[in-house]
């Protein structure tokens, strides 16, 4: 995979792990803090490598 253009991270969504490249500035973002929140509260930071989160892409 090609490495993200500057100014972007990739996050891993759902059990087929799809990429998504999404702005830094979304960090930011209020729906976007709480999905992670979520994500810490169920599984915690225990992860290597890439962000991915657990949830349906369709609700990403």
């Amino acid at each position: 995979l090609d490495p993200p253009s500057k100014g972007f991270f990739p996050v891993y969504v759902g059990s087929a792990r799809q990429r998504f490249l999404l702005p830094i500035r979304c960090l930011g973002h209020a729906s976007v803090r709480i999905l992670l929140e979520q994500c810490e509260e169920e599984f915690g930071f225990a992860q290597s490598g890439s962000l991915a989160l657990p949830c349906n892409v369709e609700l990403f």
